[in-house]
């Protein structure tokens, strides 16, 4: 399969969308899913919206091929992003995050299940 994106589905509590390529057509809605990530997208304007306006925006996300699902143990680090709390990058133990290594996210919280 070719790359996707992955991003909180901003309409539900725990369902995730994924959008071909780079932010582009949405292709699903689940509950779980893993990606080998390559790349991150984070649109500024859709950051600012959502920052100072306090609106939903379509605007980040995780990109990359999708794999088989692994199951996040509790040791393993949250990929962090909330426009809504002033972030502008994505981060993992407080440093930046730009892909590498194998991503699940359950629900609206990602997981850095395998490094890069």
């Amino acid at each position: 399969m070719d790359k996707v994106t992955i991003r909180p589905n901003l309409n539900t509590v725990d369902q995730i969308t994924i959008h071909r390529g780079r932010l582009g057509k949405k292709l699903d809605s689940v509950h779980a899913v893993s990606i080998d990530c390559s790349d991150i997208v984070l649109r500024a304007s859709g950051r600012d919206e959502a920052f100072l306006k306090h609106n939903k925006t379509v605007h980040a996300g995780l990109i990359g091929k999708i794999t088989n699902l692994i199951t996040p143990k509790d040791t393993d680090p949250i990929v962090r992003y909330n426009p809504h709390k002033g972030d502008d990058s994505f981060t993992v133990n407080g440093e930046l995050y730009t892909g590498g290594g194998i991503v699940t996210m359950i629900g609206h919280k990602a997981y850095l299940v395998k490094k890069g």
